[in-house]
């Protein structure tokens, strides 16, 4: 990775594929964080935005990236980025977390605790468009994730894989229509979502590792 005035691709791109049988050309492995070996800590160290804000990203990245300007855009403002000269002499703004992982145009990276400003390797990963939706925080008033209440007052879990859609029973608890969703999304997409009740090693609601400190 070279910080150079040329831009790199920008946030905000779509791919096509999705995990597994969900999109029968979408052949590669499922997509891992880019993290150190086992048992390896990563030295990490923090920039400040011209807000104030804090990002977080690996020490060995920081000498380099300190020396630019970075501020909130995208998202709300929510993700580093820079301003960089295209080639005509136009502005363009280029993301610090497409920029540290050498994204390629259409390639999505995936903030996998849902922190913009966590840009540690171990946090960024390469992700199809239907991976990045999947790891999203719950938006359903039941308040948990994948999870509907019915006309007749029941609950039901479900989750999405392209044109694959799961449903579970109606339930009596929402709690019980998230347990539903939470299998049924082990199913279809691993460790690339969050579940209402994480096992060790999977994401909880808040982007964060199950038995992790």
């Amino acid at each position: 990775m070279e910080l150079t005035e040329n831009p790199g691709a920008l946030a905000g791109a779509t791919g096509a594929g999705i995990r597994n049988n969900c999109d029968a050309n979408y052949t590669s492995p499922p997509p891992q964080p880019q993290s150190q070996k086992p048992g390896q800590e990563t030295i990490t160290r923090t920039l400040i935005l011209a807000d104030g804000s804090v990002v977080t990203v690996d020490s060995r990245w920081h000498d380099m990236l300190s020396t630019v300007r970075w501020f909130g855009a995208g998202g709300g403002g929510r993700y580093p980025a820079r301003t960089v000269t295209l080639n005509d002499g136009r502005k363009s703004t280029e993301f610090l977390h497409r920029l540290v992982t050498d994204a390629r145009p259409g390639e999505i990276i995936d903030h996998a605790d849902g922190d913009p400003h966590n840009a540690t390797s171990g946090n960024l990963r390469t992700v199809t468009w239907a991976q990045n939706s999947a790891n999203r925080r719950p938006t359903s008033a039941s308040g948990f994730l994948g999870v509907e209440q019915t006309r007749s007052g029941t609950f039901r879990g479900s989750v999405a894989c392209g044109p694959i859609r799961l449903t579970g029973p109606c339930r009596q608890t929402p709690e019980e229509a998230a347990r539903d969703r939470d299998e049924q999304a082990r199913q279809l997409w691993g460790g690339m979502t969050r579940y209402n009740y994480p096992r060790p090693g999977e994401r909880s609601l808040d982007g964060r590792l199950a038995g992790a400190p």
